[in-house]
């Protein structure tokens, strides 16, 4: 996703520290404070994408969904930002243990963003645990080494030298 100090991070950071300044609020959670926010204003396309990635990485699987699908929904087709939401939703069903699903949301991303390291790793661990290593192991080695994260790498080693 947006990685720390991107346009998106910096211009939702910007947008929660004006509302807190003019609000008067003190919110607890970056993800309170986006959902605050977004009351306000639901066609927010990028409040969505940063709350689905903050309630994802603390395991909130309802919100992450939640806002992907709103996020999904004001994205123009073939859009980079619809290719997040793609992303996002994906992880939720990677997490439900919906593989084929899963699977289904990364390509679909995929034909947006083709050579997205994180998407293609995503993608790559759905596969896995769908049962097809060999198309993992392709996508994995696709990604040029120093992109490959941790976990890709532990990966494609356990799929490697099984």
């Amino acid at each position: 996703m947006a990685g720390a100090g991107s346009p998106l991070q910096l211009s939702v950071s910007l947008l929660l520290d004006l509302y807190q300044k003019t609000s008067g609020a003190v919110a607890p959670h970056p993800a309170d404070r986006l959902r605050a926010i977004l009351r306000r204003y639901p066609y927010w396309q990028l409040g969505h994408l940063e709350l689905a990635r903050v309630s994802l990485a603390v395991g909130d699987i309802p919100t992450t969904y939640a806002s992907a699908q709103a996020a999904r929904l004001l994205a123009k087709p073939g859009s980079p930002r619809m290719a997040r939401a793609l992303h996002l939703l994906g992880q939720c069903f990677l997490a439900r243990g919906d593989h084929p699903s899963a699977v289904a949301l990364f390509e679909g991303g995929r034909e947006i963003l083709p050579n997205d390291p994180p998407l293609k790793e995503d993608l790559a661990a759905a596969l896995m645990l769908a049962g097809d290593s060999g198309e993992a192991v392709k996508l994995l080695t696709s990604i040029p080494p120093s992109r490959l994260s941790a976990q890709g790498r532990a990966a494609l080693d356990f799929l490697q030298n099984p």
